[in-house]
C-alpha cells in the first residue's frame, strides 16, 4: 500500500517542460502528446488514490483544536464514513462547502454525527452548525507528519 501511495504521489506532482522557441512543428506536435499523456495520467493517479481510498492530507489552522492538533499542524486522513465516539473526523464546513474542518466526534445522532473542538472557547463545531451529516466526512484524522518534532500518531 505504501509503494501505492508513493507512485501516485510521484505521479501527481506538477510538471514542468520547456520548449525551445526554434522546435520544429514536428517537436511542438511530439511535446504536445508528451504534455497530454502525462496529463491523463496525473488524472487517472488522483482518481485511483480516491477509489483506494488512499489517505488525504490536510493542515491545521486556527486553535480550535488545541492542545491535540496545533496550528500549523499536518495530518494524514484514512478515508472513511465510519466514525466513533472520539474520533478526530475531517468533514466539509457546512456553512463554507469549499473548506474542511476538524474536529472530535462527541456524539452520534440519527441525522449525523455530534462534534466539538477540543479548545471549546475558540472552536465553532455543532453548537453552531447543528449535526454534520454523515456524507460530509472526508475520514478519519490519524497521523500528525509536521512539525518534525510532534509527528506521530493522533489519539
Amino acid at each position: 500500500m505504501i509503494r501505492i501511495a508513493r507512485l501516485l504521489r510521484s505521479l501527481t506532482r506538477n510538471r514542468v517542460i520547456a520548449v525551445a522557441a526554434d522546435a520544429e512543428a514536428h517537436d511542438a506536435d511530439h511535446l504536445s502528446e508528451e504534455v497530454q499523456r502525462r496529463s491523463f495520467v496525473a488524472g487517472l493517479a488522483r482518481y485511483l488514490a480516491r477509489l483506494l481510498r488512499l489517505p488525504a492530507r490536510v493542515a491545521v489552522v486556527g486553535p480550535s483544536m488545541m492542545p491535540t492538533l496545533l496550528d500549523g499542524d499536518r495530518c494524514l486522513v484514512r478515508r472513511t464514513r465510519r466514525v466513533g465516539r472520539g474520533d478526530l473526523v475531517v468533514f466539509t464546513d457546512p456553512e463554507y462547502p469549499s473548506r474542511l474542518i476538524v474536529k472530535r466526534v462527541v456524539g452520534l445522532a440519527p441525522n449525523g454525527i455530534e462534534v466539538a473542538g477540543d479548545n471549546l472557547d475558540a472552536s465553532r463545531d455543532s453548537r453552531s452548525f447543528g449535526a454534520v451529516p454523515s456524507r460530509s466526512v472526508l475520514g478519519i484524522a490519524w497521523y500528525r507528519y509536521a512539525p518534525a518534532e510532534r509527528t506521530g500518531r493522533i489519539s
